[in-house]
């Protein structure tokens, strides 16, 4: 819906996104209607600790004269559980809209990614109620932003991973990947990306805040992290000299000490363990055959050369893409 003065005596509810941390990052307009708001939605009790409330009060003063309501936003997986605590909330600021207020969510990043505005605006559309929806910056760009990488060149594809749960599958996804909020489960993110090759790995933690820090590469990132912790990760790009759409026949290389060398120029040793299609689609929903060396998983597309290496060292039967 356009943004127009509300008719007299009706109510409406905003979704105004106030960025990830930055305050200098507030749009003019987002600031204009919080100013004009009667009621501020706040996602915690304690106004201090409510991040999105504090980042639009260093520059919005007038925000401290608005009443804020506070309702808890409860994160659960359970979608019969979590649509009863959205039209519970609901309920409570339809109930304000219905006395001609203008109530406000202030929404970290941007109200149109994963924000509990969106449901709710779902639920007053169908009664015919008006919402509009400012946008602000999300994480998913603003965290590239603060490394100086590019998401997406040329017609690389971008995949944005909400939680962690089916990590292993989404990291198939061909092209760049921003796994959202993932600060608590680094410990096994980093595990499960130590076997992937071919990739370049980023993060932000608490990005836009003060106390933001930028990570690069694995090895930096830290066991444990903030809530608010962005993971990027890019495809490196293929060597040319080794890139082909062949396929090479593996499967004769399973229980062999052999030496790979990737399209990307990393080199892998040790005993090579098969793995055919169909077990490797249904395990990991990749498309293709591949060798496993150690954890690391060689799809084997991703291949540029293996040879076959004796125990004492000695390299023989050498395939090229």
């Amino acid at each position: 819906m356009k943004d127009t003065d509300k008719a007299p005596g009706a109510g409406r509810i905003l979704g105004i996104g106030v960025g990830i941390g930055d305050p200098e990052d507030i749009t003019l307009k987002a600031a204009r209607l919080i100013k004009s708001s009667d009621i501020l939605i706040c996602p915690k009790k304690d106004l201090g600790r409510c991040r999105a409330y504090q980042i639009a009060k260093q520059v919005i003063p007038e925000v401290g004269d608005i009443e804020t309501l506070s309702l808890e936003f409860e994160m659960v997986k359970d979608e019969k559980e979590r649509d009863r605590n959205h039209r519970e909330i609901y309920r409570t600021v339809k109930e304000l809209v219905n006395n001609g207020k203008t109530v406000t969510f202030l929404t970290i990043g941007d109200p149109s990614v994963y924000s509990t505005y969106s449901y709710i605006a779902e639920l007053a559309r169908e009664d015919g109620i008006e919402t509009l929806a400012v946008s602000g910056i999300s994480s998913i760009t603003a965290v590239a932003n603060s490394l100086g990488i590019t998401l997406c060149e040329k017609d690389v594809q971008l995949h944005v991973i909400p939680d962690t749960d089916d990590i292993e599958s989404a990291l198939f996804h061909q092209g760049t990947k921003v796994i959202m909020k993932c600060g608590r489960d680094m410990r096994r993110i980093k595990e499960i990306l130590r076997k992937r090759s071919g990739i370049s790995v980023y993060a932000v933690s608490d990005c836009g805040m003060p106390q933001e820090r930028c990570y690069r590469g694995i090895d930096e990132l830290p066991e444990e992290g903030s809530y608010m912790l962005t993971v990027i990760v890019k495809e490196m790009e293929p060597m040319d000299h080794f890139y082909a759409e062949a396929k090479m026949d593996l499967a004769g290389y399973d229980g062999k000490n052999v030496i790979i060398r990737d399209i990307y120029g990393e080199t892998f040793t040790g005993i090579a363990e098969y793995g055919g299609r169909d077990f490797l689609e249904c395990e990991y929903g990749g498309d293709e055959d591949g060798i496993f060396i150690e954890d690391v998983l060689l799809y084997n597309s991703q291949i540029g050369s293996i040879e076959e290496s004796a125990a004492d060292g000695e390299k023989h039967d050498r395939k090229n893409l």
